[in-house]
């Protein structure tokens, strides 16, 4: 339920009770304790809190079963994202041709293999350009945001090939 912004201008801390996003400046060396800079007000019970940038958070909400994006200097949440109430199946063939899955949906699944889909994810290739098969508007969704490093979010690369 905590985090640090990546430039450790800002300790962040989930608020349960209050449904507030807290923010502070870390402490120093005059002053050691963190001191609060600002409440924002996010979903019903956010349970974490993962600083995307130095501008940026995402709070996951238990309750309100959403996700709020944050924008730390205007202090405002920007964006809520609702937590889909259908599953993903991924299946991903592994490169020895083992198949890695996870996930109970059929209507929304991606497969392919496991080199395209984390090309994708961390941004090295369009999905366009590979074999993945996004089947179900979860799923298309789902890895429309999906992003497996930290840093700020991007719009990935354009496609090379057109299908």
């Amino acid at each position: 339920p905590v985090d640090i912004t990546p430039d450790g201008a800002r300790v962040l801390a989930v608020n349960a009770p209050g449904g507030f996003l807290s923010v502070f400046t870390p402490g120093t060396a005059t002053h050691p304790a963190p001191v609060l800079v600002a409440e924002i007000p996010v979903g019903l019970e956010p349970v974490t809190v993962r600083a995307r940038t130095a501008a940026e958070a995402w709070v996951v909400n238990e309750v309100s079963d959403s996700i709020s994006v944050v924008d730390l200097a205007r202090r405002t949440v920007t964006c809520t994202l609702p937590v889909p109430d259908e599953p993903v199946r991924v299946e991903l063939t592994a490169p020895d041709g083992d198949r890695w899955t996870w996930g109970s949906g059929d209507t929304n699944r991606i497969t392919g293999s496991a080199l395209d889909f984390c090309l994708v994810v961390t941004q090295r290739r369009n999905i366009a350009d590979t074999g993945l098969v996004v089947a179900g508007p979860v799923a298309q969704r789902w890895m429309s945001v999906a992003q497996a490093f930290a840093g700020p979010p991007a719009p990935g690369r354009q496609p090379e090939v057109t299908r």
